[in-house]
């Protein structure tokens, strides 16, 4: 095992401990889990992960463990150990009830307490009695060395611990096998003598069930908390493993016991196809949008959420009156994507004339320009056409104009697309091992009109267009973690020289996250014209990146029979959601 800790480390790792029992006394003299109830939880058609990666975790083989099961996954967030300080930093964790939501399942591998911190811990909890599942996963940065004592986590987990620094040590290794009290049907070759040569000590609470044992030790061991579900795995990845004593980790069924672990977690939630219920805010009402119409200062930021929420073609008219016909279209530049997405739903050829004013190139206003083209290309006017395509070919309007043609839905412009696409993409560098590199306004813009053409190719049918997508999804995934590597890598830098340089880094990193997130957003439906496409790169696709982004598209489109060919998909997860489409 990593065991070369020096004196301080261990200081500082029971000072960890020592602040996590104390927030945790805090917590829970002021919180306590709620009675579970409806929190308006999404219904989900397959299970979602959220995996949270310490030091080593990757090691688990969580990710095949989840292919092979079919469960669609997210490991955008990571747990970093730096210098090997007890404190753990997290980087890209939910914060937030509602993002949590989203998951039926949280892994967690060797993470510790205070990386998550008292808040989230908090979420987590309410997550899991609510009928979410949580799997956890040994190593040096959990249970015992972790933190956990003391914390929510303790009170979830099914197994109890002490506060001891230590794991113990198994040179021979400790066969893995089922347990006398298994409920789990595990078809896996137990007889190879699979082995863990660190193991953590813990015992089971009441009511919890030992599923794998470590020699005489419990190495699985399941529970409920609330109404969710909660697995403990007291293996590490650490030892020396030999030909005739093999690690479990290289096991080739350690992907399936694993997988089991997370589907058994995650089916406390709910798996159905319906759409989500409702937001709860109410619709605009005849007596405010009557208001509106008197109304001085402007539509409110409250009033944009309901109406983008609920949607109706009357208030569709009066905000786009108020924003860009009456003179107010200065507020119109704080409008979001999804308000944008309502008023484009009920655009009307009578808005031709006020968005080709705030079009013209002679506007000074780029946010005004940019929302007027693209609502231009929603109007269908036959005046849209000629103005967008002119805007095509200006810097400062072209991805406005791009996202104007691909709501216009004018296949006659995939000829320039292509162009504007193919330029793009070679200024932005989009390179599978490119490092950092000095950012300019002309690269961030290539970027973006690069993700943004090849959304319109897409949705416009061009025969590339589903691929184009893909691969520039997992580039953008891909240059997004090296940039945020690169700028965790400069956390020591004090000088300014240092500093600045890592700010560089880190924005360029938030700005990819963001076009990730359209990409992502931009999945489905798959368009009647790219189902072919789509299907034959799916049924190949391995990729974690190109099976986020396919499984997504799928998951958004209509079922039927169409999608059978998917059930033979080389991803587990392709199958899955295509399995669920299929039927009726």
């Amino acid at each position: 095992m990593r065991r070369e800790v020096q004196s301080f480390e261990r200081r500082a790792l029971r000072f960890s401990r020592a602040f996590a029992g104390f927030a945790a006394l805090l917590l829970f003299g002021f919180t306590t889990v709620a009675a579970a109830a409806d929190l308006g939880w999404k219904p989900l058609l397959i299970p979602n992960a959220l995996v949270v990666v310490g030091p080593w975790g990757d090691d688990f083989r969580w990710r095949e463990a989840l292919h092979t099961q079919g469960i669609l996954y997210d490991d955008a967030y990571r747990a970093h150990n730096i210098y090997h300080r007890p404190f753990v930093q997290m980087y890209r964790m939910p914060a937030t009830a509602a993002e949590y939501r989203q998951y039926s399942v949280i892994i967690l591998a060797n993470v510790d307490a205070p990386a998550l911190g008292e808040e989230r811990l908090k979420i987590l909890e309410q997550f899991v009695a609510d009928g979410g599942g949580l799997v956890v996963l040994g190593g040096y940065w959990a249970f015992n060395r972790g933190g956990y004592k003391g914390s929510p986590l303790e009170a979830m987990l099914p197994v109890r611990f002490d506060g001891r620094d230590d794991i113990p040590a198994l040179p021979a290794g400790a066969p893995l096998a089922l347990a006398p009290t298994a409920t789990w049907k595990l078809t896996a070759a137990f007889d190879t003598s699979p082995r863990s040569f660190y193991t953590h000590e813990f015992a089971p609470k009441e009511k919890s069930v030992v599923e794998l044992l470590a020699g005489k030790n419990p190495a699985l061991v399941t529970g409920e908390f609330g109404r969710g579900r909660v697995v403990a795995c007291a293996l590490t990845i650490h030892g020396k493993a030999t030909p005739t004593a093999p690690g479990f980790w290289n096991w080739p069924d350690w992907p399936k016991v694993l997988g089991h672990a997370v589907q058994w977690a995650g089916e406390a939630r709910p798996m159905r196809p319906e759409k989500a219920a409702g937001t709860g805010l109410k619709p605009i009402s005849a007596e405010e949008l009557l208001q509106l119409g008197v109304e001085t200062k402007g539509v409110s930021a409250e009033f944009l959420a309901r109406f983008t929420a609920v949607p109706t073609a009357p208030v569709a008219a009066a905000v786009f009156s108020r924003l860009f016909a009456d003179g107010d279209a200065g507020k119109s530049a704080a409008l979001s994507a999804e308000t944008l997405d309502a008023l484009a739903r009920f655009a009307k050829i009578e808005w031709t004339e006020p968005l080709l004013k705030l079009a013209d190139r002679l506007n000074p206003d780029s946010a005004q320009r940019s929302l007027a083209l693209e609502l231009l290309g929603a109007t269908h006017s036959p005046k849209a056409a000629a103005i967008l395509a002119e805007a095509l070919a200006q810097p400062d309007a072209a991805v406005a104009a791009t996202d104007g043609i691909r709501r216009l839905g004018d296949a006659t412009h995939v000829a320039a697309l292509l162009r504007v696409h193919d330029q793009s993409a070679a200024a932005a560098s989009f390179v599978e091992d490119r490092e950092p590199e000095p950012e300019t306004p002309a690269s961030t813009r290539a970027r973006h009109l690069t993700a943004h053409s090849a959304v319109a190719l897409y949705r416009l049918g061009e025969r590339t267009g589903v691929e184009r997508v893909v691969r520039l999804f997992a580039l953008v995934r891909l240059q997004q973690r090296i940039h945020a590597n690169a700028a965790k890598r400069r956390v020591a830098d004090t000088d300014p020289t240092g500093q600045a340089i890592r700010k560089t880094i880190s924005d360029k990193a938030h700005d990819l996250a963001r076009l990730e997130e359209y990409l992502l957003k931009s999945a489905g439906p798959v368009p009647e014209s790219q189902r072919a496409a789509f299907i034959e790169l799916a049924r190949g696709s391995d990729g974690d990146s190109e099976t986020r982004w396919l499984a997504t598209a799928l998951m958004n489109s209509p079922g039927g029979a169409d999608w059978l060919p998917l059930a033979q998909a080389k991803d587990g997860i392709i199958r899955r959601v295509a399995e669920a489409k299929v039927k009726p």
